[in-house]
């Protein structure tokens, strides 16, 4: 279980999740690289509802586009600005 404060991040698509981690003081980052923040997951999970919502009725979504190369790359380079941040602020060292 997370406490808050700890410098815990979790790579995931499960905005629920996503948001519980923030809640809690931990950072959240989604397969495509998008940092999840205070200010923007709640937005996020509200669309998830939404589509969830629409789902529930049988409108046909289509779901989110599959992995490219460049989502990969953007989560790599949000992972790594992240992992530098703690490291500042941690004073860690390599």
């Amino acid at each position: 279980m997370l406490k808050r404060g700890q410098n815990s991040a979790v790579g995931n698509s499960d905005i629920p999740l996503a948001n519980d981690v923030i809640e809690k003081g931990g950072h959240a980052i989604n397969p495509r690289g998008e940092l999840y923040t205070c200010e923007n997951i709640k937005e996020r999970l509200n669309m998830r509802d939404f589509m969830d919502t629409l789902r529930g009725s049988g409108i046909h979504t289509n779901g989110a586009a599959p992995q490219n190369p460049r989502d990969i790359q953007t989560f790599a380079n949000q992972l790594d600005r992240f992992l530098a941040q703690i490291k500042n602020y941690t004073g860690a060292s390599a």
